[in-house]
């Protein structure tokens, strides 16, 4: 029983090793190569032969081989796990691609909504206090204007912030596509080993590492590209978020200001009040 089971397994690593060693390794087409950075549509690269939940089984059936020693054991999980890590990597490049993706679709919407705001006259302030209020009424109300002012000056504040990042980001993106096509460019075949059953089976995980990082290479660079797009595609809107902005903090401005107009004419009514009070 034992033996019938040691031939299964070494059948199974045999053609592991075939299998994995002879398919075709994921790579970027010409066009996915080339940095894109002239607007257009990011180029798909072609989908990795090799998922998670593959490596994962690969990863457990060497653990369990009995023909394999501790060593190349341990040499090839810790390959295959490096190479499930990259796969992680690529899934949260990939995620960041759809997420600036969704952005730039629904820009031309919010963009259409925030001018249609703008497109109104600016109103005037009004000062909802009743005409019997208490100067700590008043006083209250004004801390409540005042709040809203702060909150409106921190929202434009954060726009102005997201234009100069994406000042900056707009330069760095080239260099970070550069960069990442160089990395793309060095990654390079493990070395030909003899060909035993263990240093085969660490070629083959060897080779699962390489096409998982190429795989999250070329995420990065479609990530970059998908910013740059949504970059492109949001300009008119951060600068319609920035002009609402400016238009609410001058409408908050201006009702602090009457508020504390209605404040100081209070306090003067109720000191001559007083004075009046005490004469009598």
């Amino acid at each position: 029983m034992q033996q019938s089971i040691r031939r299964c397994r070494v059948c199974w690593l045999t053609i592991l090793v075939a299998s994995v060693l002879s398919s075709p390794r994921s790579a970027l087409s010409q066009e996915g190569q080339a940095a894109n950075t002239n607007g257009s549509a990011p180029v798909a690269s072609p989908q990795l032969l090799l998922t998670k939940p593959e490596l994962q089984l690969q990863l457990d059936q060497i653990k369990d081989a009995v023909n394999l020693s501790e060593d190349a054991k341990g040499k090839a999980t810790g390959v295959y796990t490096q190479a499930i890590g990259q796969l992680d990597i690529a899934e949260q490049w990939a995620t960041k691609a759809a997420e600036y993706e969704s952005e730039r679709q629904k820009a031309p919407e919010r963009l259409a909504a925030i001018q249609a705001e703008l497109a109104k006259p600016s109103p005037e302030p009004v000062v909802d206090t009743p005409a019997d209020a208490t100067r700590a009424d008043l006083e209250l109300r004004l801390r409540q204007v005042q709040s809203d002012l702060d909150s409106e000056k921190k929202t434009l504040a954060d726009w102005e912030r997201e234009r100069d990042q994406r000042t900056t980001r707009r330069k760095e993106i080239p260099e970070l596509i550069a960069a990442a096509k160089a990395r793309l460019l060095a990654l390079a075949d493990p070395a030909p080993t003899p060909e035993d059953d263990q240093s085969a089976i660490f070629r083959a995980a060897q080779r699962s590492l390489i096409q998982a990082r190429r795989l999250a290479i070329e995420r990065e660079i479609e990530a970059y590209n998908s910013e740059l797009l949504s970059y492109d595609a949001r300009r008119d809107l951060l600068q319609a978020r920035l002009d609402r902005s400016t238009r609410r903090v001058n409408q908050a401005e201006k009702a602090v200001t009457a508020l504390q107009k209605r404040v100081q004419e209070k306090a003067q009514t109720e000191s001559v009040q007083a004075l009046r009070d005490a004469r009598e």
